[in-house]
């Protein structure tokens, strides 16, 4: 014989089923809107940062032309000093090359004799010319031995020397090379 057939009835109301596509569109609407959310915020907060930043931009470019007014003079001051450096090397350059006169007549002082009277130095360069007074040519003689043997003199020569008869005294006239000594 034949099974019976079966028939089911459900007498509850039935409940209203979400279809998981709602669900899905609803979570999608969800991360979007977070999505969305976050976007504005990190916007805003960009948006912010940039108006600070272009605050701070402006500010700066004002500072940087007062300065660059400042720098107009600063700049010939920075170059005065170059060459204050340059010159003041320059000074000690010459310093070293410089030779004393003062060393000269000390060198003369020391050999010349005592009644020896000298009136006129010159010195011209590397060239020295003495005039003087002696009361006789011996004393002469022993101050054109002493310039020569001098380390300081050489050439020395006698370009006059004679007696004046009226004061009875030795005029005379040397002439002599220095070698002067560098600082």
């Amino acid at each position: 014989m034949e099974s019976p057939l079966r028939i089911n009835i459900n007498l509850l109301e039935p409940q209203p089923r979400v279809h998981s596509r709602v669900i899905n569109y609803g979570l999608g609407f969800l991360v979007l809107a977070v999505i969305g959310g976050l976007s504005g915020y990190f916007y805003m907060l960009q948006s912010h940062e940039l108006t600070n930043q272009q605050a701070l931009n402006t500010k700066l470019k004002a500072e940087l032309k007062q300065y660059e007014k400042e720098m107009t003079v600063f700049k010939p001051l920075q170059e005065m000093g170059s060459e204050m450096n340059t010159k003041s090397q320059k000074v000690q350059e010459l310093e070293k090359m410089q030779v004393s006169y003062a060393d000269a007549m000390m060198e003369i002082d020391k050999i010349i004799p005592a009644r020896v009277i000298m009136v006129g130095v010159e010195i011209k360069g590397g060239k020295v010319i003495m005039t003087g007074f002696s009361p006789e040519h011996s004393q002469v003689a022993r101050l054109l031995d002493g310039l020569k043997g001098s380390s300081r003199f050489k050439n020395v020569t006698v370009l006059a020397s004679q007696m004046n008869e009226k004061t009875n005294e030795v005029e005379f006239t040397l002439e002599m090379d220095w070698e002067a000594e560098k600082k």
